[in-house]
């Protein structure tokens, strides 16, 4: 069964096989999903393709999205293409050329061409021409312009200890003065 959704705006679209094109949907169902130029608040599918579309919340198998955007994806596996994401969770593997996304957390590997993140984690972590605040991962591979390496999380890490233990012992002055 194949459900195609025209213009304007549905409640609910679902079946085996879903194409939307140029509506709006509040939720997507279904086995094969399409947007073109569609958008949704959540969708949940075994295979996505997302073309010029977007999405609040995304759960899919796979998930292919090509000059779309995405706030929150969990997926089995993830390729983006000029897209935009917000937070990406990946079972498997999260490809991204030409795209951005504030924090990828994948348990495969993260493949970035032309791409930037804030937090990339994962085994692997390729790299092209892409940059990143932070990358937590097994093994990087590529050249990555970081923002937040070695001396920097150091540095980080000895203000946050200190901040916290400036904090912990004003508490205890001020609650020890109430008594």
């Amino acid at each position: 069964m194949a459900e195609k959704g025209g213009r304007g705006s549905r409640q609910t679209a679902s079946g085996e096989s879903v194409t939307l094109e140029h509506c709006d949907a509040e939720l997507v169902k279904g086995d094969q999903v399409v947007m073109r130029q569609a958008s949704a608040q959540t969708v949940d599918a075994g295979d996505l393709r997302i073309k010029q579309g977007a999405a609040l919340r995304i759960q899919a198998d796979e998930v292919e999205m090509t000059q779309g955007g995405a706030l929150l994806v969990s997926c089995g596996k993830a390729g983006m293409e000029a897209s935009r994401a917000g937070l990406v969770v990946s079972a498997g593997d999260v490809e991204m050329d030409q795209s951005a996304a504030k924090i990828v957390l994948a348990k495969g590997g993260v493949s970035m061409d032309q791409s930037a993140v804030l937090l990339a984690a994962g085994q692997t972590v390729r790299v092209e021409k892409s940059s990143s605040f932070m990358v937590l991962a097994g093994k990087v591979e590529g050249s990555i312009e970081t923002r937040f390496g070695p001396r920097e999380s150091l540095i980080f890490g000895a203000a946050a200890g200190f901040a916290a233990g400036l904090t912990l012992a004003l508490f205890r002055l001020v609650s020890s003065g109430e008594r």
